[in-house]
């Protein structure tokens, strides 16, 4: 840390002999009361900030503009305690971080972090010139409380810092990452992981909007953050399979994930947005494990001209299957890989990840909204197993919408006017995501006899069978500036701690009856 130290000169001048004695009392007097004013100034100033909960700390390295949860602007007061050869790692003065646990972050990230981000990513641009990425530990302002539990930001990278102040006089003018330490502990892998997440963040900032003003779509932004945690850890996110297999939610079953990412589900209920990570998560993961580069497909992504799931599907056709082109199939690939999750081929994860979603059965109306993406599988059979017939209403459903008969143990799908399977998907497989836009589709209106298995019940009764704890905590991104005036339903997923519970009373879209 910095001392501060004041300096007095003097002006030089001649002092008559006869007025030295009088003189010097003088002299004396005016420098105990410059010292005096010294003193009271210092004072002043030491307290005086521009904001922020740090201003009890006299000595400090820098202020920091950072953001709570809510979008307030604050200051952080910080130290530098670190400085590696890629970064310089700065801490909240009352995070209390030692020099010894930031000179091993600045080492994880030097020797291990930075070179394999890159490497799968790409360079990030270095606003600031001095060769090296800023890291603030620091308590992000999310609201979290540990006697109640929830939602907290473990990082966030903020894009605003990459401007001039004279475009934006909150910027901190520097390529850098926010990284939580409560309730993140310090050198945990939940701690290392989030610096890899944000970390490609902000190489996906300087490869996309910093070359031609274009960002990504938010879904394979996020997507490839969580390929990031991957490239770091080598192990896939536990916490977001579980979430996809418990769907606590009973919401994923109903159609949500990553592809309309704040749409009717995250208007309706913002905890929904977690069923956003877990499937964004789980589709990046596929796309690895089958790709034939590996990881880097994720660098061939993020460095496609295109921003959207052009960039997705190009990938996928070079390095998995040319057939994967389409949109469409790619999609519909994926939902059967959850549903089968075979041990080998397309069909599943390679024995890498278990999945097992809860399928439902429609009863008591047959007519559904899909948004851009959504998909639903629903029994044909009065029990699990059994064939069913179904005649889909076709000429009253969307133009994207798709009906894939399929059976568990088979490799092959069918289409056509009545299908003839165990289960059928149907799937909207618009590629253009915009928020709130519906087609009609029609589920197999199947009665079936009532059962243990929520694949026999109907869509209230599977949330009650399939009703599992809820993490006492757990992560959530942090978007500065996707909210545009509005609140972001992970915002408002942090503000209303109390309110996040099973969704038990959400039924659906609009004509779901």
């Amino acid at each position: 840390m910095h001392n501060v130290v004041y300096s007095i000169s003097w002006l030089s001048g001649t002092v008559p002999d006869e007025k030295k004695g009088d003189t010097m009392k003088h002299l004396l007097k005016t420098m105990l009361l410059l010292l005096v004013a010294a003193g009271m100034l210092f004072a002043f100033t030491a307290c005086d900030s521009s904001g922020g909960d740090d201003d009890e700390e006299d000595d400090f390295d820098r202020d920091f503009w950072a953001q709570t949860y809510s979008g307030r602007w604050y200051t952080v007061r910080s130290d530098l305690l670190a400085t590696g050869t890629y970064c310089k790692v700065y801490a909240q003065q009352t995070a209390y971080i030692t020099t010894a646990q930031a000179e091993r972050v600045a080492a994880e990230f030097d020797d291990k972090i930075f070179n394999q981000i890159t490497t799968n990513f790409g360079e990030h641009g270095d606003v600031d010139e001095d060769g090296k990425v800023t890291l603030l530990l620091l308590d992000i302002e999310d609201g979290y409380d540990p006697d109640v539990g929830g939602g907290f930001v473990a990082g966030y990278f903020d894009s605003t810092h990459m401007l001039r102040k004279t475009s934006n006089s909150k910027s901190n003018e520097c390529d850098m990452i926010f990284i939580d330490v409560n309730p993140v502990e310090v050198e945990s892998e939940e701690f290392y992981t989030t610096i890899a997440h944000e970390f490609q963040h902000l190489i996906n900032y300087s490869r996309t909007y910093m070359v031609d003003g274009r960002e990504q779509d938010i879904w394979i932004n996020e997507g490839l953050s969580s390929g990031a945690e991957y490239v770091y850890s080598g192990e896939v996110s536990q916490d977001r399979v579980t979430w996809f297999n418990n769907d606590s939610l009973g919401t994923i079953a109903q159609g949500n994930n990553f592809f309309v990412w704040y749409g009717y589900w995250e208007g309706t209920n913002p905890n929904t947005v977690l069923d956003n990570y877990a499937t964004v998560s789980l589709f990046f993961q596929w796309l690895r494990i089958h790709a034939s580069n590996g990881t880097e497909i994720y660098k061939e992504i993020l460095a496609s001209e295109d921003r959207d799931v052009d960039a997705v599907t190009a990938a996928a056709e070079n390095q998995i299957d040319s057939a994967f082109s389409d949109w469409g199939y790619l999609l519909q690939t994926w939902y059967l890989a959850n549903f089968r999750c075979r041990p080998d081929g397309f069909y599943g994860y390679e024995g890498e990840i278990d999945t097992d979603p809860v399928r439902l059965t429609k009863q008591g109306g047959d007519l559904y909204e899909f948004e851009a993406g959504e998909g639903i599988i629903s029994a044909l059979g009065n029990t699990p197993g059994d064939r069913g017939s179904f005649t889909p209403n076709t000429a009253d459903s969307g133009t994207h919408i798709q009906y894939t008969g399929f059976n568990y143990a088979e490799d092959a799908v069918a289409t056509g006017t009545t299908l003839n399977n165990e289960f059928v998907l149907v799937l909207n497989t618009n590629t253009d995501n915009t928020p709130f836009a519906y087609e009609k589709g029609f589920i197999a209106n199947v009665v079936t006899a009532p059962g243990s298995n929520p694949v026999a019940l109907n869509m209230q009764a599977r949330i009650v069978a399939n009703k599992k704890p809820l993490p006492r905590k757990f992560p959530v991104g942090f978007h500065p500036g996707y909210g545009g005036a509005g609140e972001t339903p992970e915002q408002r997923l942090l503000k209303n701690k109390a309110g996040f519970a099973p969704a038990a009373t959400i039924q659906g879209k609009k004509d779901w009856r």
